[in-house]
């Protein structure tokens, strides 16, 4: 769920106080967007994560209503408070107006909502969750917009606005060190990171939209005040951030050559984020099942890697996991269940390369995935008779089993399944969900296995290695902005949290487990094509992909000194996983 701040009363007062709202240019924008893509007039906004409301009155004259919701009831009350229009009230995710309601459950019914607004907000969200919230409220052809602003704002008072920048830049560097983790280094990179992975149609990126008020030199100070960081110190250390919120005042009052606080100062704050326009996926299945009579299953897991050309560079370039790694799997499930074992279920297969090692050590052995050309890839290279590939309905098609299965919704019987593996796939499930499910299927003392490798592969060459490395991680550099806002900032960390919180008592962590491959270069080129980050690229930006891909070979092969990426290389992948037993 969303992260919850800004909800105490003080606190409440000094977002309705201090906050600046975007201007009315950015309002404009917002309805010049929406207005392309749907004709008014228009009936419902929300405003998620609405805080104290500045934001959404802003909204009020342009809908026949306007939601606000907040986790916060502080927050709300504020906004109650200073709400005058009769179309805007303030709703609970159970419809109680003026109550605390999450972003990740709103109270609107499927496809009601002409535009969704978070103003300053997203980045607490639990935001792939949201995401999915957004996709199932709006309306076909509504809008998305996601706001923020720098926390780097600026002053301007005569000459000496260069003086008071400086002194303004020490004081956001005094509280970087409060800043919320949630929040990671850069709140501009997340946004930009979701507008780069976002899977909608139709979406703008702005930035640089400046919005400059005349206000007292103490509105600005208190501004200050209002932020996470600050806040965040002022618990840790009350006394210091009093001491620091007084300095500055002083500092910036000297500076100006006043005396007073209330002594008005421009300030310019940027705002910067992203309009997005989705054929509604809800709205996408009314269609589908009504064009082709076909029941669609909606699925939970985030759906990639879904295209043929995709599925086959899977299944030519991905690394397996290594024999070894599929020993320690074995041994751990030997420890808690007796041998011969009847099924083993790999979990988001892809093109099937892991699926195949299980099939020696088990009667049955079932792949599941919710794409049909990875399980199409997955079929027409199986041999072995005890391998099969199968859906939790006959889906599509009432042809073969061997179709989609969404990892949240296992076609299996409760505890019948040995063995339950997901390589390199449990990043793109409902996490909760999933684990649900996989403490259903799995017999007593059944296990889970859950794998995954690091992006940061490493290549060996002779003597050259060291350089292939530099080159290498520039190359990583390069996609890691296209990397899907579902995954966080790192998949290992994801990994790690899931093993500390899961409640069995029986569980083992294992990192730094190598597989190490002889390959030509040019399957390490293809590997890191078959990434998310690349194939996001490369839907955003077909030749800057290509390039990147390119520029990249022909830098390895000069380091190597060769002329072929037909060149075989070392290719080293750090794998880590997570190995626990159900009671």
């Amino acid at each position: 769920m969303s992260v919850r701040l800004f909800e105490g009363k003080e606190h409440a007062l000094y977002y309705w106080k201090y906050r600046i709202s975007p201007s009315q240019d950015i309002i404009n924008m917002i309805l010049t967007f929406l207005q392309k893509h749907r004709s008014p007039p228009f009936d419902l906004a929300v405003d998620v994560g609405c805080g104290s409301g500045q934001g959404t009155v802003l909204l009020g004259p342009h809908f026949s209503e306007v939601v606000g919701t907040d986790v916060s009831p502080a927050q709300l009350n504020m906004a109650m408070q200073h709400s005058t229009a009769h179309n805007i009230t303030y709703r609970s995710a159970h419809n109680t107006t003026y109550r605390e309601c999450p972003a990740e459950k709103l109270s609107m019914e499927n496809a009601t909502v002409d535009l969704v607004t978070t103003i300053a907000a997203f980045h607490w969200f639990d935001h792939p969750c949201f995401l999915k919230e957004v996709d199932r409220i709006l309306k076909p052809q509504g809008c998305l917009v996601l706001l923020d602003y720098s926390i780097i704002m600026e002053l301007s008072y005569g000459h000496c606005s260069e003086t008071l920048n400086h002194i303004c830049k020490e004081l956001y560097a005094a509280l970087m060190p409060y800043r919320n983790p949630y929040l990671g280094d850069s709140s501009l990179d997340l946004y930009k990171m979701t507008y780069n992975t976002l899977e909608y149609p139709v979406k703008e990126w702005h930035e640089n939209l400046w919005v400059r008020k005349t206000v007292p030199l103490s509105h600005y100070i208190g501004m200050i005040e209002s932020l996470s960081n600050y806040q965040a110190m002022l618990r840790e250390d009350p006394e210091k951030a009093k001491q620091l919120s007084q300095d500055t005042t002083e500092r910036l009052v000297k500076a100006m050559g006043v005396a007073s606080a209330d002594t008005e100062v421009l300030l310019s704050v940027r705002y910067y984020g992203l309009l997005a326009a989705p054929l509604s996926f809800y709205c996408f299945y009314f269609l589908f099942t009504l064009c082709s009579g076909l029941e669609l299953w909606v699925g939970m897991s985030v759906r990639l890697f879904e295209g043929k050309e995709h599925a086959l560079y899977y299944w030519k370039y991905r690394i397996s996991p290594s024999q070894d790694i599929i020993n320690k799997i074995l041994n751990f499930l030997q420890k808690h269940r007796s041998p011969p074992f009847d099924l083993a279920v790999d979990v988001g297969c892809g093109s099937g390369q892991g699926t195949v090692l299980l099939g020696p050590h088990f009667s049955e052995v079932v792949g599941t995935d919710v794409s049909p050309a990875q399980l199409n890839m997955a079929m027409q290279h199986s041999t072995a008779h005890n391998i099969t590939y199968r859906c939790s309905h006959l889906l599509l098609s009432s042809l073969s089993p061997n179709r989609e299965c969404p990892a949240e919704q296992l076609p299996l019987e409760n505890a019948t399944v040995d063995l339950v593996t997901t390589m390199s796939a449990f990043h793109w499930f409902d996490h909760p969900r999933f684990l649900k499910e996989a403490d259903r299927v799995l017999k007593p003392q059944g296990c889970l296995a859950m794998l995954n490798y690091a992006m940061d592969m490493e290549l060996s060459y002779g003597d050259c290695s060291e350089a292939l490395q530099y080159i290498c991680k520039e190359l990583y550099a390069a996609l890691m902005p296209y990397r899907n806002s579902y995954l966080g900032a790192s998949s290992l960390d994801l990994y790690k949290k899931a093993y500390d919180t899961l409640q069995y008592p029986v569980k083992e962590w294992h990192e730094n487990l190598w597989v190490r491959k002889t390959l030509p270069l040019s399957s390490y080129i293809g590997m890191i094509e078959s990434f998310s980050h690349y194939q996001a690229m490369l839907r955003e930006d077909p030749a800057k992909a290509k390039q990147l891909s390119q520029d990249t070979t022909e830098r390895l092969l000069k380091a190597m000194g060769v002329t072929s990426p037909d060149t075989e290389v070392l290719l080293s992948v750090r794998y880590y996983c997570l190995l626990t037993c159900k009671p």
